[in-house]
């Protein structure tokens, strides 16, 4: 399964497209402890644990079922997850942080590149829940680095 996504420049909706056609989204407000994913069929939730929580709890957004977990690894880049009986890695693929990849058992299941506000995602199986996590999780590292970015320059303007 191949996907494509698009991303305005102030926008916090990834759009996913298969193809042209429209396929779902990824809602995730800056600061916000909650996100929301739909791909096809499947939709679901992402929750924070805490305001600097690590974890991150997936559910079914129609039943309230608990699917998975992630644990973030902020200062390595890196996350740990489980969906049902999976176990997966989640890590960048490249130095700049462009590429970046799911991995079951050390072997790469679902791979994504981006562009500046676009991007891609191909995938080995059929699983919307482990694209939308993937990208999620991006996300996540994205504004991190943004606010990191944010406060460095208002520190150095202030201090001009």
């Amino acid at each position: 399964m191949n996907l494509s996504w698009k991303k305005g420049i102030f926008s916090s909706t990834y759009k996913l497209f298969s193809g042209e056609q429209e396929a779902g989204y990824l809602k995730d407000r800056t600061w916000s402890r909650k996100a929301e994913g739909v791909l096809n069929e499947t939709k679901v939730s992402f929750r924070r644990k805490g305001v600097f929580s690590n974890k991150v709890e997936t559910t079914d957004t129609e039943t309230g079922e608990t699917l998975g977990q992630i644990e973030m690894s902020t200062w390595k880049n890196k996350a740990s997850i489980t969906l049902g009986e999976k176990m997966l890695k989640w890590r960048f693929s490249n130095n700049w942080n462009t590429k970046w990849e799911l991995l079951e058992d050390g072997n790469p299941i679902v791979k994504y590149k981006s562009r500046t506000f676009s991007g891609g995602v191909e995938s080995q199986i059929e699983d919307e829940l482990m694209m939308l996590t993937g990208l999620f999780i991006f996300n996540h590292f994205t504004q991190i680095l943004l606010t990191i970015t944010t406060v460095s320059t208002l520190i150095i303007v202030s201090g001009s």
